[in-house]
């Protein structure tokens, strides 16, 4: 029977910890199987921030996901869930970095406990449980102690409650992302891993954000100048991340975006990732733009130039006693991509349409993967 903190780690890294933690032994089985990570091979396709992860893209290279691991000496989750000593014991706040091979690598490298399955050295089965979120240093991310505003640390029992302030500026804006929790893994006879081979564990983290975009469908003659987005929020709580779907509450602090020469050769005008929220009613979308078009006039053939026009509307009207001219979404939900469809034409500026294109952002899979 081994002490709770006895991971079959490498000789070296076990010494450098031994010194700040006695509970840790230098033990390296014969048949020592390593804690690996795997992801699936997709196309890197991300924006200037690189921890955005684009629909149906895969981590760009380089990218660090924070993982937490629980050791369950002849235990399991739930029963240490229950007692108060389920803690993040085995990995905490481990670096999971993507290599340009594909692979996730981290330090130091963690084995398997060798109490397995029918296999094991006593009666009982060690097991281990993993946690992660995305991106590892998220800026305006907190991880506190469920319930409380006090920090997670590895001496804190199951998941930390989640607090999330997103950046006003959407070129430094995060994709916030959280693993469900791989529970109670352990290595068998075969030497595979609960329901994995060769050692590897797959993260799948779902997007904590809802994306939302407003893109140009046709702008003929338009030159847009300006771009406001006010009254939308961008701070919020997760008080249980390891459950989908994430439920968000006390979301406030209201802000403006607000852009500069926009052109109208970009498709996708105004890119957000978004706090899930209530929209507000006075949630406004404003374009300042000059029309520009040919004359017909022989005697006058310089063009004809509008400046300075401005078109403002709701992101929605639910009320209109026309029903046939209400229009958008009241909610932005966890993982959904919404996209906003203008045109912009010689007579006026309109949405288009208000599409919510699904319930997860990626293409071809029903979410991404980590490690992914």
């Amino acid at each position: 029977m081994f002490g709770k903190a006895t991971y079959r780690i490498l000789a070296a890294a076990a010494l450098l910890l031994a010194a700040a933690c006695a509970k840790v032994e230098v033990s390296v089985p014969s048949d020592k199987v390593p804690v690996l990570f795997s992801t699936y091979g997709q196309r890197a396709l991300t924006k200037a921030d690189t921890s955005y992860v684009a629909p149906g893209a895969d981590f760009a290279v380089g990218s660090v996901v924070g993982v937490y691991g629980f050791y369950h000496d002849a235990s399991d989750w739930a029963t240490e869930n229950a007692a108060g000593t389920n803690i993040a014991d085995f990995m905490y706040h481990t670096a999971l970095t993507k290599q340009s091979n594909g692979s996730w690598t981290y330090s130091p490298i963690k084995y398997w406990p060798n109490e397995y399955g029918t296999g094991a050295n006593s009666v009982d089965v060690d097991k281990l449980s993993f946690w992660g979120y995305y991106p590892r240093n998220a800026s305006g991310l907190n991880l506190y102690k469920s319930g409380t505003t006090t920090a997670y640390d590895n001496n804190t029992n199951g998941l930390p409650k989640i607090s999330f302030t997103q950046a006003t500026d959407p070129a430094n804006q995060v994709d916030l992302m959280f693993t469900t929790p791989l529970q109670d893994l352990y290595r068998n006879d075969a030497q595979n891993h609960g329901a994995i081979t060769n050692g590897e564990v797959t993260l799948v983290f779902k997007h904590a954000l809802a994306l939302v975009e407003f893109q140009l469908t046709e702008g003929t003659g338009a030159t847009l100048n300006t771009l406001d987005l006010t009254n939308i929020k961008k701070t919020g709580t997760i008080e249980d991340p390891g459950t989908v779907p994430f439920v968000w509450s006390n979301v406030s602090t209201e802000y403006t975006t607000h852009i500069e020469n926009l052109s109208v050769n970009e498709t996708t005008l105004l890119r957000l990732l978004a706090v899930p929220q209530t929209i507000s009613a006075d949630a406004t979308f404003t374009l300042n733009y000059d029309i520009t078009f040919a004359s017909s006039d022989p005697t006058h053939p310089d063009p004809i130039v509008y400046t300075g026009d401005s078109f403002s509307v709701k992101l929605f009207d639910n009320t209109n006693p026309d029903t046939s001219k209400r229009y958008g979404v009241t909610e932005w939900e966890a993982g959904k991509h919404y996209i906003y469809k203008i045109t912009a034409g010689l007579d006026r500026i309109e949405f288009e349409e208000i599409v919510e294109a699904g319930e997860d952002w990626t293409v071809g899979n029903a979410n991404i993967s980590v490690p992914e």
